[in-house]
């Protein structure tokens, strides 16, 4: 995972080194975290990250130019350093979005969605569990900003993250979803009913009436 090594010295070492073996360790060691949490992202918002776009861009760029013949060893273990910061933030900011988005429909549908339960037949979560969790789920994401810049940032949100998806799991299991969608499929049959039947009618009156 991340570390800070080498990040904030003012003056990199100008002795050569593995620049492949570097850039390597950046995309087999670092990229992954942070393509899972873009994906993650996508897959809840269903829309794609701007700024995790950016990241990524940068990274290249920062490879391309560590790589680069003309480019000192030095200058190449500043860039080397720069797509650590910068995958590393790709990582963060998706994961903490999610954490917040989650967060925040944890909280309407524990406080303002309790009406539904009682459609769906279904006992309400107790609000003290729920502020509980959500209280443990805040304390994390307070932790992670606060860690921002550091290694420990993107795991703190990526726990954030896991701990609101497995609270919202627990408020909307298997049986809410299937209830949901039948309660859905009832009044959607309702609403298209009234204007079916009523068209038949029109058309019955008009040839036959």
């Amino acid at each position: 995972m991340w570390t800070d090594a080498g990040e904030d010295d003012p003056v990199f070492s100008n002795d050569e080194f593995d620049r492949l073996a570097a850039v390597a360790e950046v995309l087999t060691e670092y990229y992954p975290h942070a393509k899972q949490a873009i994906l993650s992202l996508e897959v809840y918002s269903k829309k794609r990250s701007q700024r995790a776009v950016y990241e990524l861009r940068d990274t290249l760029d920062h490879i391309s130019i560590a790589l680069a013949k003309t480019t000192s060893p030095a200058e190449a273990r500043r860039h080397i350093a720069e797509c650590h910061t910068h995958l590393r933030r790709a990582a963060i900011e998706p994961f903490e979005w999610l954490a917040e988005h989650k967060f925040l429909e944890i909280e309407r549908l524990a406080v303002r969605g309790r009406w539904i339960y009682k459609i769906l037949l279904m006992q309400p979560p107790e609000g003290y569990e729920v502020v509980s969790e959500l209280e443990k789920i805040a304390g994390k994401i307070v932790e992670g900003r606060v860690a921002k810049g550091t290694a420990a940032s993107v795991q703190l949100m990526r726990e954030a993250c896991k701990m609101a998806t497995e609270c919202l799991e627990k408020l909307k299991p298997k049986q809410f979803h299937e209830r949901l969608f039948h309660v859905a499929l009832c009044v959607g049959g309702v609403v298209l009913g009234i204007p079916i039947t009523i068209l038949l009618e029109h058309l019955w009156t008009h040839f036959f009436g």
